[in-house]
């Protein structure tokens, strides 16, 4: 059994105690900030934003595309020159998907 999988049978074992975290902890000896740092990792919204994928997109004109990321950034290009950007940025690590 993996690591990951044993952890798994802890946070399991927790949701359905109904204690909190720090009397399931004490109560299976094990150190609070190990049980917090797996149940983290091994969140449903953290398996989320590891996965990556690209979303299809057709441009159908050649007016400006403007890409938004976040609230705080929008870049306006070429609609000829956002294929490149969005291999740049899928590149590094810095584009992707959520549900």
């Amino acid at each position: 059994m993996t690591k990951s999988e044993q952890w798994q049978q802890h946070l399991n074992l927790w949701h359905a105690s109904g204690l909190s975290q720090v009397a399931f902890c004490q109560q299976h000896n094990i150190a609070v900030h190990n049980f917090q740092y797996w149940r983290k990792r091994l969140s449903p919204k953290t398996q989320l934003t590891k996965t990556k994928a690209l979303i299809p997109i057709t441009l159908t004109s050649s007016a400006p595309a403007r890409l938004r990321l976040g609230s705080q950034v929008l870049i306006e290009l070429s609609a000829e020159a956002l294929p490149d950007l969005l291999l740049a940025l899928n590149d590094r690590g810095l584009l992707y998907a959520s549900a």
